[in-house]
């Protein structure tokens, strides 16, 4: 668990809360898995990413899941940062908490979205009527080959920006956040 290197009530109750839904849970016992508190200076973002990065390091092999909770929006993106700039064998679930409302918003795989986007900006754009497309219709538009084409949609399709309908590709309003305004 993470909290801000300063004094702060909230954190030390989250603390002991965690600490007790931790006990309760099989899991952790059978595994060997121990509570661990870091707290993470706020003095500067860079800092905060680095140092949570360091934390975060070891468990770049195991299956990770990250709860973003609480109201340190600032420790929240540098523990989101430090998840994106560190390399997983298995590329983590991360849920964001709304505070007050117990429901989870489950955060896209953004490294993968990054990374596909600017390899497929010229089919993002081409889809941006938000209409489908046939795989077809697209290759000619951007003068490619049908293969090349959809290579590239697969690769839209595992990052989520993209589905297939019955009438052709279609963005998904993930991908529609991609395409510029």
């Amino acid at each position: 668990m993470f909290t801000a290197a300063f004094p702060d009530e909230r954190s030390e109750r989250a603390w002991l809360e965690f600490q007790r839904v931790v006990s309760m849970m099989e899991v952790p016992k059978k595994l060997g898995v121990e509570p661990e508190l870091r707290e993470i200076p706020l003095d500067d973002m860079v800092s905060a990413i680095l140092e949570t990065r360091k934390a975060i390091y070891g468990l770049r092999r195991k299956k990770v899941k990250v709860a973003i909770t609480g109201g340190m929006r600032a420790l929240g993106i540098a523990v989101l940062a430090a998840v994106l700039l560190t390399e997983w064998e298995q590329e983590p679930e991360v849920e964001v908490y709304l505070e007050g409302r117990g429901v989870a918003l489950s955060v896209p795989n953004l490294r993968k979205l990054i990374e596909v986007s600017g390899k497929c900006k010229d089919i993002i754009e081409a889809m941006r009527g938000g209409s489908p497309v046939k795989l077809e219709e697209l290759a000619t538009r951007l003068g490619r080959d049908r293969s090349t084409v959809y290579r590239r949609l697969k690769l839209l399709l595992e990052a989520g920006a993209v589905k297939r309908t019955r009438y052709g590709y279609q963005l998904t309003p993930l991908g529609l956040a991609l395409v510029g305004f």
